[in-house]
């Protein structure tokens, strides 16, 4: 609940913070701090999401792969997606690095929660269309690095994913005109 409450743009920052320490008196275990990690990445700011990105992708700090999750989680909102478009470009900037440089475990949470895939539009396909082409180029001329035929495959997944949702909303949109006519 208080994950929701986080996210929404619409509660006072100041009640939302009043119910992260009440979760707190209640639950003081580990999965408290999770959980706040995930609230402070689901602050619906551009200035928070930008100082929450800086963290996963410039930190040095060594991090726990749940604390990773969380934040990556807690970033990517569907309710925030304007905020989130904004690291669309820089999602594709840095990820070759994280999966070359990070534990697979790791870069694959990167990956999957930080991904700019909530609209499966013309616009997105042709972006990861694009950066697959990019990094089968890098392969071609022998410049890739350990993870890019891993990322290579993640990319082709999302690919599909998002052809599948562009067409599916297409049925859904003709279905719903079509019962318009009933």
């Amino acid at each position: 609940m208080v994950r929701k409450i986080f996210g929404s743009k619409k509660i006072d920052h100041d009640l939302k913070k009043a119910a992260l320490v009440k979760l707190n008196e209640i639950d003081s275990s580990d999965k408290f701090g999770l959980t706040s990690t995930f609230c402070d990445a689901t602050i619906p700011s551009l200035e928070n999401k930008k100082d929450v990105w800086a963290n996963l992708f410039e930190s040095e700090e060594k991090v726990s792969l749940y604390k990773i999750t969380e934040s990556c989680a807690g970033f990517k909102q569907i309710s925030q997606r304007e905020l989130v478009q904004e690291f669309a470009e820089d999602f594709f900037n840095r990820i070759e690095k994280i999966v070359n440089t990070k534990n697979p475990s790791v870069s694959k949470v990167y990956y999957i929660y930080l991904q700019p895939n909530i609209e499966a539009n013309e616009k997105s396909i042709n972006r990861f269309t694009s950066f697959q082409k990019e990094l089968e180029g890098k392969i071609e001329r022998g410049e890739q690095g350990d993870g890019t035929a891993r990322l290579i495959k993640w990319v082709k997944d999302t690919l599909n994913d998002l052809n599948e949702k562009k067409i599916a909303r297409a049925l859904s949109q003709e279905y719903l005109a079509n019962a318009a006519k009933l």
